[in-house]
């Protein structure tokens, strides 16, 4: 770089190493980290961060609304690698004021403060697991409250997932959602259901399992995910978009280095009714349509609406 030159050129090259040794991204963070700390003396502590500072080490967000798989892909990639899941169990394991107080407000049905919710979070990364392998904030934060609160307790995330899928397939999936007593695991009764007919008879539905219950939460997701999108989007993020696999599977692309696992989840449900003349086709799909919420497509009516609209295939059928 010239420094005899007005404007400054930054030489291509420069970007290039920045970019490739994340330069940026560090860079980002050790302001991050005076900011938040404020301390004393600022050198010493820079020094500190430094040594502590592990670009190895995930520190992952899961967001989505309910019943689309959060779960289900933490305890896949903590399968896989060892990163530390943080969710609401993990959290009120401990008795005390602050446990306490989260507590009342779930049983409440409120959301917990924000700083509540970050004094915990803070307390619980700072353990040597989490340190060592990394951890993910499961379904947390869920209001732009809860976000800003995290980042006032230094809780940045480096890679923030948005799991995505239409509300039809969310309540299709909280409805046969079952839980494992024993080991934890989460199944599904017509997605996932158990190989072991020993596991499936000890099986136990989720807490409040009803669709009222579910669309009240989805209208809450809905009502706070943009404020909660707009301020967690400040790393590496990645939506992934669930319920339009073939056969209920998808295999996400995440952002953070661990092992791929394939990831289940309910599909979009696609099919068609064929049969003689006579068979109750079209009734049997008008049904299903207003059960489900499917789009009915009637073969009959599309070719009377063809037929109609004087199209080239109209001309053909009439």
């Amino acid at each position: 770089m010239d420094e005899t030159k007005r404007p400054l050129r930054i030489p291509p090259e420069f970007t290039m190493y920045a970019e490739k040794n994340e330069i940026f991204s560090l860079y980002e963070r050790m302001i991050q980290e005076l900011i938040v700390g404020q301390p004393s003396d600022p050198l010493d502590h820079m020094i500190d961060f430094l040594h502590r500072e592990n670009d190895d080490i995930s520190q992952i967000m899961i967001i989505g609304p309910p019943a689309s798989g959060k779960a289900s892909i933490a305890q896949l990639i903590n399968k896989e690698s060892n990163i530390q899941k943080i969710d609401t169990d993990e959290l009120l394991t401990v008795d005390t004021e602050q446990v306490k107080r989260a507590r009342g407000c779930l049983e409440n049905d409120v959301d917990i403060p924000g700083d509540t919710l970050g004094a915990l979070v803070k307390e619980r990364v700072s353990k040597k697991d989490c340190a060592d392998n990394g951890w993910m904030l499961v379904g947390y934060p869920k209001t732009r409250d809860q976000a800003l609160a995290l980042q006032r307790h230094g809780i940045f995330a480096k890679h923030v997932v948005f799991l995505e899928s239409p509300d039809m397939v969310l309540i299709e999936r909280f409805m046969g959602k079952r839980v494992d007593p024993t080991t934890g695991d989460i199944y599904h009764l017509t997605f996932e259901p158990p190989e072991s007919p020993d596991v499936t008879r000890r099986l136990k539905p989720v807490e409040n399992q009803s669709e009222k219950f579910v669309r009240k939460r989805l209208l809450h997701y809905h009502r706070n995910i943009e404020g909660v999108r707009s301020a967690v989007q400040n790393g590496s993020t990645k939506i992934i978009k669930r319920g339009s696999a073939k056969n209920g599977r998808v295999r996400p692309s995440l952002p953070f280095p661990v092992p791929a696992a394939q990831i289940r989840c309910s599909a979009v449900p696609e099919g068609y009714i064929a049969g003689p003349r006579g068979r109750w086709q079209g009734n049997t799909g008008r049904i299903l349509a207003a059960k489900y919420g499917l789009v009915n497509v009637s073969m009959v009516e599309l070719i009377k609406q063809a037929i109609a609209d004087n199209s080239k295939i109209g001309n053909m059928m009439s």
